[in-house]
């Protein structure tokens, strides 16, 4: 996942401000999954991810994954089976290499 924790920035503090997160591989790799752009030769980060008000970026991915905390076992799942779970919202960057 992209960018190096140890750069910072808004994408890293959602992320790892959340134990629950770094220490889901689904989660983690969900996150690969909608936010990462690997279409060239060095990955990174697709255009708007961090957009606040734009849907299905990133800080609507945490606010939903607290939603289904409590009622889904995040750890069990694997991390199509979090995308599929996810609202209409996240299919342009499951669909798409990003806007």
């Amino acid at each position: 996942m992209l960018p190096r924790i140890d750069q910072g920035g808004d994408f890293t503090e959602q992320i790892a401000s959340r134990l629950r997160f770094v220490s889901n591989t689904a989660i983690l790799e969900a996150l690969d999954m909608l936010y990462l752009d690997d279409s060239g030769s060095t990955p990174k980060l697709k255009r708007g991810a961090t957009v606040k008000e734009r849907p299905g970026t990133l800080r609507r991915f945490v606010s939903v994954m607290d939603q289904f905390d409590p009622t889904f076992d995040l750890y069990a799942m694997t991390s199509s089976q979090l995308v599929e779970l996810l609202p209409r919202e996240f299919d342009e960057w499951v669909l798409g290499p990003g806007p």
